[in-house]
């Protein structure tokens, strides 16, 4: 199956970015190179200015950028939404994330590419340097950490959503709630392989949701809505098909609005903040993600916001990604289990507060006499987009068929906890 790499721009000759650079209005660099990272929807350089050209690169904090050429993955609104959430946190919190230099949601430039210019954060992300850590250091991390999260469930939203800017606005003064983003997305060079060939004429706009929505039962429904027409079209999810009606119904009931209406009922006493990352996968707010200066014993910075959005402040860790030090081994979750620990403990001696499972966490359904509780709702209908999502993800590319049965038996209990 391809990933978003897949898709990533080609190499870009350092002469051509050499003059972009200068054709966006700042200095000729002093050097450019391409960074060898495992960015999955950008082309990542490193772009360098004498010390004397300082003050045209501002805000930066030094004449070190880092250059991110966006794929072809999600036109327009990934850009706005990384933009606006960086703006929106040097602004409102003092949560450390690089300053923006430029950027541009369109490819009415001289790459013919989104692109964003960034200051370079100092120092080495955790995870590449999380063997060296004493468990001093480990704590200290797991502190600032915790205030940095704090601080971003203080504010509190009420849509569900990303965040988006106008063109040009380097100052935030136009930032406002805006398109969701999610990993999860049909993109544009997926629909080409997976739908084209069997069902021409589907899009970005016909297979994806957009938003803001007032509400996760909006949210809900309207997501409902694009994985039914998913399944009702593509050939790979026929065998699931028979779902379709039931699903429609549920979603007509979460868009009524009477005051014992179902949707009331899911939205009872939600509050929404801003996280890392979108609804389902949430993976990116893990230790590779964050950069420490090791001498000083401090985060430097929080990198790639690209998926941000504003969710339920349950839903802030779906897949549980946090304080992760990206190894896969049995020892790594140990030790992010220890450090959750630690987080936990020095939350509570904040007198704070925060959901680490979220709403991925097993829930009791009601009994058959009982009223489900808008948690109860909430979790099966959680459990419901996630597998109705995996099926319209996987199916089409002719991926893990070998769970169909499974997941359908997932998919009949959720819409019987729901009452459909």
């Amino acid at each position: 199956m391809a990933t978003p790499a897949d898709h990533l721009p080609q190499a870009i000759a350092d002469e051509k970015l050499s003059s972009f650079i200068t054709s966006i209005g700042l200095p000729c660099p002093s050097s450019v190179s391409q960074l060898s990272v495992s960015a999955q929807f950008h082309a990542v350089y490193a772009i360098s200015f004498k010390s004397e050209d300082l003050k045209y690169v501002v805000p930066a904090a030094s004449t070190e950028l880092i250059l991110r050429v966006s794929g072809d993955h999600i036109p327009d609104r990934k850009t706005r939404n990384e933009v606006a959430c960086l703006q929106w946190l040097k602004i409102h919190s003092k949560i450390p994330v690089p300053a923006v230099v430029k950027w541009d949601a369109t490819t009415a430039n001289l790459l013919e590419r989104e692109f964003i210019l960034l200051e370079r954060v100092p120092g080495q992300s955790i995870d590449s340097l999380y063997i060296r850590l004493t468990d001093e250091s480990k704590l200290s991390i797991v502190q600032q950490l915790a205030d940095i999260v704090v601080q971003m469930h203080d504010k509190t939203w009420d849509v569900v959503g990303g965040l988006t800017i106008d063109d040009g606005d380097l100052t935030g003064q136009t930032i406002h709630p805006g398109p969701i983003l999610d990993e999860m997305f049909w993109m544009p060079p997926d629909i080409v392989a997976h739908w084209d060939p069997h069902v021409p004429g589907e899009s970005f706009a016909t297979l994806n949701v957009e938003g803001p929505f007032r509400g996760f039962a909006e949210y809900s429904a309207a997501q409902l809505e694009k994985l039914a027409y998913a399944i009702s079209k593509h050939p790979m999810t026929a065998p699931v098909r028979y779902f379709v009606p039931r699903v429609n119904l549920l979603t007509a009931a979460l868009r009524e609005d009477g005051l014992d209406s179902l949707g009331k009922t899911v939205n009872s006493g939600l509050k929404y903040v801003l996280a890392h990352r979108d609804l389902h996968l949430g993976r990116d707010l893990h230790l590779g993600n964050v950069m420490y200066d090791h001498a000083t014993g401090r985060i430097t910075g929080v990198l790639d916001w690209e998926f941000a959005g504003l969710v339920p402040e349950r839903m802030w860790n779906p897949v549980r990604c946090f304080l992760w030090n990206c190894k896969n081994d049995e020892n790594s979750k140990a030790e992010q289990r220890k450090l959750l620990t630690d987080f936990k403990g020095h939350c509570e001696s904040r007198g704070v507060f925060l959901h680490i499972d979220g709403l991925m966490e097993h829930i009791e359904p009601p009994s058959e006499d009982e009223i489900p509780t808008p948690t109860q709702l909430r979790a099966s209908l959680n459990t419901l987009l996630t597998y109705l999502g995996g099926m319209v993800n996987f199916f089409p590319r002719n991926k893990r068929i070998d769970k169909m049965e499974t997941w359908k038996e997932a998919v009949e209990v959720a819409l019987k906890e729901l009452g459909f």
